[in-house]
Formats: structure tokens, sequence, C-alpha cells
């Protein structure tokens, strides 16, 4: 015969362990102790005197229920399991269920065992909150870490007039970081700045990383021939960067090819100027 969930409910909240009640750790519990109980009234009313029981027979009583009272939580801990998976509780039956299980299988254990399974308790709930913290600082670290650099990138390309500054913070952001700032003495002031790697080379050719400032990258890179397309110069005549001049590019061009021909041509050789 299937039962309604309600009513499987009602049958598994009926406590285990009364008298009389369930099939299996209500008989055997009580058939484990009522074996003494009726010996005793049975050889009370024949000789008169009290039944007595050895040590090891105390022991197997207990025993008994103890192993009556697992059964029984082991018992409703299945039911539980498939009512979970019929998907047919709401979440306060879900909570009863959970702990009328866990006020069953406390009954078998000692106040050492239950003040151990209360300790894991508030130590698993502790982890998971200093783990959703940890996890939460990872993300607004991550977040400011990631305004700041780029707006101390902005701020320098704009302020060396690159002629797309959200261009060059996109390509200085991989090589840049957030570190200590140091004082004079070479000690951390205790505030975070931003820091640029940039390949250069130094006085022998060598190829060298410097650690600068966003300002002094950007400053150096527009002081570099391989990144001048990426700003504006002021001034006129000459190629290359020399002859970028905000509106009058084409007009620099021409002047250099009537006054220097040589320049111009060797500028057009190299790609340095561009019709």
């Amino acid at each position: 015969m299937k039962l309604s969930t309600q009513e499987l409910l009602r049958k598994l909240f009926i406590p285990a362990f009364e008298d009389g009640a369930g099939d299996g750790a209500g008989d055997d519990a009580s058939d484990g102790a009522s074996d003494g109980a009726s010996d005793g009234a049975s050889d009370g009313a024949s000789d008169g005197k009290d039944k007595t029981y050895t040590q090891k027979q105390l022991e197997g009583i207990v025993q008994q229920r103890l192993s009556n009272q697992t059964k029984a939580a082991e018992k409703l801990n299945n039911e539980i399991e498939a009512l979970k998976q019929r998907g047919q509780l709401t979440a306060t039956e879900k909570n009863e269920l959970e702990s009328r299980l866990e006020q069953i299988q406390n009954e078998t254990l000692t106040k050492e065992q239950i003040a151990a399974n209360d300790r894991k308790k508030v130590e698993a709930k502790n982890k998971k909150q200093v783990d959703e913290l940890t996890v939460d600082v990872a993300k607004w670290k991550g977040l400011h870490t990631t305004s700041t650099i780029e707006r101390d990138l902005y701020d320098a390309a704009a302020g060396n007039k690159a002629v797309s500054p959200k261009q060059l913070v996109k390509l200085l952001r991989p090589d840049s970081q957030l570190v200590d700032e140091l004082d004079k003495d070479k000690k951390p002031t205790g505030s975070l700045v931003t820091q640029v790697t940039l390949m250069d080379v130094d006085e022998n050719g060598k190829a060298v990383k410097l650690k600068l400032s966003p300002q002094q990258a950007v400053k150096r890179m527009s002081e570099l021939e391989e990144h001048e397309n990426l700003f504006q110069y002021d001034g006129a005549g000459g190629f290359g960067k020399r002859n970028r001049a905000a509106g009058g590019n084409a007009s620099d061009i021409r002047d250099l090819a009537a006054k220097d021909p040589k320049a111009y041509m060797e500028g057009r050789k190299s790609g340095k100027i561009e019709l």
C-alpha cells in the first residue's frame, strides 16, 4: 500500500522508541528489556526473590537497546533520503525531518560524542563563512587593482598626448601591477602605487627591463621611434615623429620635399613618411 507524503511524514514523526511504536525499534527494544523484566517477575512470584543480573547480561541489554536505536535511525535516514529524492518536501519539512533524525542519532551517543559533533558543525559553519569572505575580498581586491592601474595609465597617456589613451591602457595593462610605495630610504610607506615594466635598451644597445611609474613609462614610449604612431607631436619640418604635428602633417611633408629632397626620399624609403 502506498502512503501519501503527509501520511509518511506523520508516520516518521511518531517517536521511534516509545513503547509499542514501530515494528523494529519498539518491539526489538521492548523484547530486549522485557525478557529480563518478565523473568524477574516470574522468578519473584515463584520463589519470592528479586532477579539479579550479571555485568555481562546488563551490557547485553544495553547493547541491544543501542542496536535497536541505531537500526531505527538508519531506517528513518533512508526514508528521509527517499523523500528528498522524490522532491515532494518543502524546505520546512526537510529541516524538521533532519532535526528529528539528528535527535534520534544523538540518543545513541555519549555526551562527549554529541559535543564533538556540535563542535564539528560550528567549525564547518565558520569555515564556510571564512571561504565566502575570502572570495569576496579577492573579488573586491581585483576590482580595486584593475580600476587603480587603468586610471593611472589613462591619466599618463592623456598627459603625454597619446592619440588614443584607451589604446595605450590596453597596451600597458598586462605589464602593470600595484606595488608597495617606497620612501627615500627604500622603506614601504604603507601605500600602493602602479608600476609598469617597460622593455628598453641601454647605452650599449642591450635589452633591459625598466620598472617605471605610468608617467615615466608613457613619456619614455613617446621618445621611442617604434611607438611614435601612438602620440601626437607639435612642431614642423623633418619627418617621422617630427612631421606629425596635429593638422599640419601634409604641409610639413611638402615643405620637406621642397627644402630637403634627400631627407624626403630617405623618409619615403624607410617608411617614415607615408602619403
